[in-house]
């Protein structure tokens, strides 16, 4: 979201604001309430969270193939 805003003002579709992350964190309270901050975190989740199961559970596969028969010490 912030970074559409910026890139908006700079285009000159809309009027500039000040740029401060308080003048930011005011309007977004303001516009859509406490909720506003969390706009995209379901989408971000839907992204990441796969994306680590797979690499850990790569991790560990791989970490148990390579090391097989060794003790950690």
């Amino acid at each position: 979201r912030l970074q559409t805003m910026y890139e908006m003002e700079t285009s000159g579709k809309i009027a500039k604001s000040q740029n401060t992350v308080w003048s930011v964190v005011k309007t977004v309270f303001r516009k859509d309430g406490p909720l506003g901050f969390y706009h995209g975190l379901s989408s971000t989740l839907l992204r990441e969270v796969p994306g680590y199961f797979f690499f850990f559970g790569g991790y560990e596969l791989s970490r148990s193939f390579f090391a097989s028969g060794r003790s950690k010490d």
